[in-house]
């Protein structure tokens, strides 16, 4: 079980899950017909690589302050 926490625990971080999403969308866009379901995966794992970075949270609450 430690094992399966040590492998598997790095895939699920958010980054991770953005990239692993984001590479989805381009196996479908270069290797299937369903170019409109690889665009749909890969604005998918974007969002989520740039809500696992935080980089929007970050400026918006810079610009709140001032």
């Amino acid at each position: 079980m430690f094992l399966f926490k040590k492998i598997v625990g790095p895939l699920l971080l958010p980054v991770s899950v953005g990239l692993e999403v984001m590479l989805l969308g381009l196996f479908f866009l270069w290797f299937t017909r369903k170019e409109k379901a690889g665009k749909g995966v890969l604005d998918t794992g974007y969002w989520l690589l740039d809500a696992g970075y935080g980089a929007r949270n970050k400026e918006h609450g810079a610009r709140s302050k001032e």
